[in-house]
């Protein structure tokens, strides 16, 4: 069954798709030439736009990662796996550190990097991104403090000591 969709909603999409289609251009073009070499070769504010909107996205990616590891992953290895008591006892409650349920910002941020149709409202993920990674790194830096010594090791392996100290969500 196909289901009928308003022009208005039509032409939201194709403007979402040449959105993912510049996007695309752009990311390619950018890594595959030497970036010195395609950033001058390239109009510099549509470089800049592209490198922008290109963080913008994996921010999400891995904000989207780490809720599912804290919060909301259900068929996966999470941190309850490591801290006994996590969810009901040790994690901080995600409204209060991430400005709003776990669950839903989850489902907003799949739905804003994934679904091209997904529902248009004037909720912006990424507006709320100082907020949710304050809240991420709080969390996190409360699981490691509960994690043996093997443990936190692991996790700060890969992690600069930046991620640690120095960096706020703002």
């Amino acid at each position: 069954m196909t289901k009928n969709y308003t022009t208005r909603t039509l032409l939201i999409v194709l403007e979402d798709m040449g959105y993912e289609i510049d996007m695309l251009c752009g990311m390619h073009l950018l890594r595959s030439k030497p970036f010195r070499v395609a950033v001058e070769n390239i109009d510099s504010g549509r470089a800049t736009e592209w490198i922008s909107n290109a963080l913008l996205e994996a921010q999400c990616i891995h904000v989207r990662t780490l809720l599912e590891f804290f919060y909301v992953g259900a068929d996966r290895i999470r941190a309850s796996h490591y801290v006994a008591d996590w969810n009901t006892k040790h994690r901080p409650d995600a409204k209060t550190a991430l400005g709003e349920d776990a669950g839903s910002l989850y489902g907003d941020i799949s739905g804003k990097l994934s679904h091209l149709n997904s529902p248009r409202t004037e909720k912006r993920v990424w507006d709320a991104l100082p907020t949710i990674t304050e809240g991420l790194l709080h969390t996190i830096r409360k699981f490691d403090t509960l994690l043996d010594a093997d443990g936190s090791s692991a996790l700060r392996s890969k992690a600069p000591d930046i991620g640690w100290t120095e960096v706020t969500g703002n």
